[in-house]
């Protein structure tokens, strides 16, 4: 805080407060000899600058002169028009100066530079006092305490001034000015300390700022060995030079250290001497090449500088990491691919020949040492792309894990080996006709080819589908689906993709096909939700929605899926097919999609015919309900199927005729008929041949063979659902049915049919 010594006399001082406790716009230049013989400038002058780091806005603030002692009225006294306060406006930035001009001399040795703000006040050339006051109130007399707390900085010149800071400032004269130390950045509460004179050279709002900041501390970083292989060590070593003015305390060093496989805010160990230091693993996936890191040295001061530092990565040893696609397989069989990717040395040979790498596939039915290829064969996808792949047909397996390992080596004998497991589950096709057929997320980051994320639709059905009203709608692994993109009027034919394209990254170099429709929904490189939806509703949470058509999950930790796996996860560099070009669906996103390079399709690629599955059309059943589904499958339920390609119509199927038991006997009666007589259907069927009927015991509602009170509620709960053949028991529909009902319960009793 500021402190001001008054004088009580010769003999004793008093300290007082005043003003702002750290005061930051301070008076950094005065000058009274404007004017006068020997003089440089034409004006007295006033100079106060923000040492802040902060803007300061000083409208209304006042700069206010007093001799040196309150015998001629303190501040502001003299000549009214004179020697009045002069109110200040504008905002002080950082390092800011402020050009104040007061009363001009009789002569006239140079203008000022252009004033920020003029006054009246006439200086005394050699002493006085100075104040700056966060008002525009006339200080006045202060008397012996001299304390005011609107004074924001003072200061007292000459051996008999009555206020100032700490201790006096010199004497001044006609040529001399009192200069602020530093540029006028230095404070110690001490006039004496803090001010020197010499010549005049006032500053304005226009001049270069102040640095009150002072230096920084610096650094430079370097690395031992500069040359480091992958899984080895690399010590990171920074000496730095402290910060001055004022010297730096709490240095602290941390560095991004990401390119070798570190923290993004690693923290230097301090070992004395401004010496800091770290030891980084070099991560084995770390591609090889130079490495630059950043350095941040801080101290606290709360000034900060960057270094750079660099590494050389060597990939001295290959690695590789491998899997089984799709990640599940349903149990009747299907084709998989065993893919193994390959990261080589940099150093040596690093080439993996033709035949170097196998797998040991017998534990699904393959051979113990088939060879893996990288030419663009056998399921290879890309050739030479140390990818290595080989794409077989897997049978029939029980329920269950099974594992393959493969291992190989490059031609300076370096190994690679690993494993990668498959799910064999039950699956079974599905009925569906337009279904997502892949999935980008990485589109514009970094390594990507593409620019944007895409979604891609397909229909592997028979017919066409109208996609208006449609959307695709996203959301993160355990997030709600909270975007949308809606699809636009289309006629999708059999056969025919439809491009979405979604939102740009910042890297990449291709553009997409034409897409069909455009969002910009930001999907993750590696893990989310995809729904195609049969509306532009958003289905927030409900996975389960009956407008969803389609929906893929990908990556780990989904709190919704198709089946019991999601899809693999992805990367920047991968997008998710569905097998058969987009032609399998069986409901489970493991055993229906695989993992590759993406590979957009739009309206305009080629189409791709899925073969046709049993045909599928309206089945009746029983129970007055009507389901899709293939001839065969309706026999099994036991229902009556009215061709393939027919729609559902109640009407149609309460008109079907069974045959129906009513009081234990049996009659042929159209379905309707049947329960609108309160019988049972038996099957459909023209005849009662074969069909036995239970005995008549009409009050055994719930059907278990006894009469009891549940038969009440089940029949009464029947009623208020609209079932018919509660809402007309007896013949007698609506109300006068549960009294029809009652009496057949009583009269027959508690007790076995």
């Amino acid at each position: 805080m500021r402190i001001i010594k008054q004088l009580a006399g010769a003999l004793a001082a008093a300290m007082c407060i005043a003003g702002s406790a750290n005061a930051q716009v301070v008076i950094s230049q005065v000058y009274g000899g404007g004017g006068n013989t020997g003089a440089q400038y034409t004006n007295d002058f006033v100079e106060l600058l923000n040492t802040g780091s902060t803007p300061v806005d000083i409208t209304g603030w006042s700069v206010q002169y007093a001799s040196q002692t309150d015998s001629s009225g303190g501040f502001g006294s003299g000549n009214p028009s004179t020697n009045v306060p002069v109110v200040l406006s504008g905002t002080l930035q950082p390092g800011q100066y402020y050009l104040v001009q007061l009363a001009a001399g009789a002569n006239n040795p140079a203008p000022l530079p252009t004033p920020d703000a003029t006054g009246t006040i006439n200086m005394n050339a050699t002493q006085g006092r100075v104040a700056l006051v966060n008002n525009a109130t006339v200080l006045g007399v202060l008397g012996s305490t001299c304390n005011a707390a609107s004074i924001v900085d003072l200061i007292g010149y000459s051996s008999g001034a009555l206020c100032f800071e700490g201790a006096p400032a010199a004497t001044l004269s006609n040529s001399t000015a009192h200069f602020r130390a530093n540029g006028g950045c230095v404070d110690t509460n001490n006039n004496a300390a803090d001010f020197s004179a010499a010549a005049p050279a006032p500053r304005n709002s226009a001049s270069p700022f102040a640095n009150c900041a002072g230096n920084p501390p610096t650094g430079s970083g370097s690395a031992f060995p500069f040359v480091v292989c992958n899984t080895e060590d690399v010590t990171i070593t920074v000496t730095v030079t402290p910060g001055s003015m004022p010297a730096s305390t709490g240095i602290t060093v941390t560095g991004n250290l990401t390119p070798i496989g570190g923290s993004n805010a690693q923290s230097f160990t301090n070992l004395g001497g401004n010496t800091f230091e770290w030891t980084q693993t070099v991560g084995a996936g770390i591609s090889a090449g130079l490495k630059s890191m950043t350095l941040t040295i801080s101290d606290a001061q709360n000034r900060t500088t960057t270094a750079p530092v660099d590494v050389l990565v060597d990939r001295c040893y290959p690695s590789a990491s491998g899997l089984i696609e799709p990640l599940a397989l349903c149990a009747e069989g299907g084709m998989a691919r065993v893919v193994v990717f390959i990261n080589p040395a940099s150093t040596g040979n690093p080439v993996f020949a033709a035949g170097s790498l196998t797998a040991d596939l017998s534990l699904l039915g393959g051979s113990a040492s088939q060879v893996l290829y990288d030419d663009g064969t056998n399921g290879d996808r890309v050739a030479f792309d140390n990818t290595w792949s080989f794409e077989f047909a897997i049978g029939a397996f029980p329920v269950g894990v099974r594992t393959m390992t493969w291992s190989g080596m490059d031609l300076d004998g370096r190994m690679v080996s690993g494993n990668g497991q498959v799910e064999i589950i039950n699956c079974s096709p599905s009925d569906s006709q337009v279904v997502i057929s892949q999935v980008y997320g990485g589109g514009g980051n970094a390594g990507a080819d593409y620019k944007n994320d895409f979604i891609e639709i397909f229909n592997r059905g028979q017919t066409p589908v109208d996609l208006t009203g449609w959307s695709v709608q996203y959301a993160s692994s355990a997030g709600a689906f909270n975007a949308k993109t809606d699809l636009t009027e289309f006629s999708l034919q059999p056969g025919q993709y439809y491009l979405i394209q979604q939102a740009v990254g910042s890297g990449g170099t291709l553009d997409l096909p034409t897409p069909d429709a455009i969002g910009n929904i930001a999907m993750s490189a590696t893990g989310g939700k995809v729904a195609l939806v049969n509306t532009t509703t958003l289905i927030g949470a409900n996975c389960s929605d009956p407008s969803v058509m389609d929906l893929v999950a990908y990556g780990t930790g989904q709190s919704c899926q198709e089946g019991l796996f999601g899809a693999p996860g992805l990367t920047n560099t991968v997008a998710n097919f569905r097998l058969d070009d987009g032609c399998q669906d069986t409901d489970q996103n493991a055993p229906d999609f695989f993992p590759g390079a993406p590979a957009p399709r739009n309206t305009a690629s080629p189409f791709n015919i899925c073969a046709a599955g049993p045909a599928t059309g309206a089945c009746c059943l029983l129970n007055q309900t009507c389901s899709v589904m293939t001839a065969a499958q309706c026999d099994t339920a036991g229902g009556f199927y009215l061709g393939d390609g027919a729609a559902c119509n109640q009407t149609t199927c309460n008109g079907q005729s069974v045959a129906c038991c009513i009081n234990g006997s049996c009659t042929v009666l159209a379905l309707g008929g049947c329960i609108f007589s309160n019988g049972t259907p038996d099957s459909f069927a023209a005849t009662c041949s074969g069909v036995s009927c239970p005995a008549n015991c009409p009050a055994d509602w719930d059907g278990n063979t006894l009469v009891e009170v549940n038969d009440i509620f089940s029949f009464l709960t029947d009623w208020f659902a609209g079932i018919p053949a509660a809402t007309n028991f007896g013949g007698s529909p609506g109300v006068p049915a549960i009294f029809a009902f009652l009496s057949a319960w009583f009269a027959h009793g508690v007790g076995p049919c």
